[in-house]
């Protein structure tokens, strides 16, 4: 199955996952939340297997055969096939629940209030370093502390794609190619900021509910000063 995208795809994904067979990320990783994300070698979908346009995305990223992170949430479950940051244009990263640090987020989807829930912390690790924590061997773990990408490339975290490496072994892996200024052009051509669409042009479910509250108040003093006038005249 290629390029898995629909409901229906997924649940046909779903539907053959047991838990019990992949590695509980805790077990690795003492600081996530335990129970919750589960490991497996291959049979996923890649990030990229999202893209809308699948003739310009290779091959091999529309495939199910990428490792992935099958999370359980109360009832329900799903694939994880971790992001990519859109300023950093690198690793995929997974963004997972700490399991005893928590954080407020505010919500402020609802204009005329904020609602204030408390929730775990979330921890962002790349799925490399995550799956080579549960499925590639470490014969020296205090020398060996970076997972080194075999080919290159950063987005390619299939697990014969990993290895263990020293900071230095790492750092050969990468070949100081040189920048293309075409490929840079080209990829940042596409993002928000450099098409003056960024954050500071475009208004949030934050920024609207800010400028209610400045509006609120803006009509209650409009009606102190009305009603203070209004006493005036009746005085006068």
């Amino acid at each position: 199955m290629k390029g898995t995208k629909t409901t229906a795809e997924m649940n046909d994904l779903l539907k053959d996952i047991d838990p019990s067979e992949g590695v509980d990320v805790s077990t690795v990783m003492p600081e996530i939340m335990p129970g919750r994300y589960f490991a497996f070698k291959k049979g996923g979908p890649h990030f990229f297997g999202g893209c809308k346009d699948k003739s310009v995305v290779e091959d091999i990223y529309l495939q199910n055969i990428w490792p992935f992170i099958y999370t359980v949430t109360n009832n329900t479950s799903r694939i994880s096939t971790g992001t990519i940051s859109k300023s950093k244009l690198s690793y995929v990263v997974l963004r997972l629940y700490h399991k005893s640090e928590t954080k407020i987020k505010r919500n402020f989807r609802k204009i005329t209030g904020v609602n204030e829930l408390l929730i775990p912390r979330e921890v962002d690790r790349g799925m490399h370093k995550v799956m080579a924590l549960c499925f590639v061997p470490n014969l020296d773990k205090e020398k060996n502390t970076l997972v080194d990408h075999i080919n290159g490339n950063r987005v390619d975290y299939r697990i014969e794609n990993l290895r263990w490496a020293t900071l230095e072994g790492n750092s050969k892996g990468n070949g100081g190619e040189k920048s293309d200024p075409d490929k840079v052009y080209e990829l940042i051509s596409h993002q928000l900021w450099f098409q003056g669409l960024g954050s500071n042009t475009v208004k949030t479910s934050k920024d609207k509910h800010f400028e209610y509250i400045a509006n609120e108040e803006n009509i209650k003093k409009e009606k102190f000063v009305k009603d203070f006038e209004e006493e005036l005249k009746k005085e006068n």
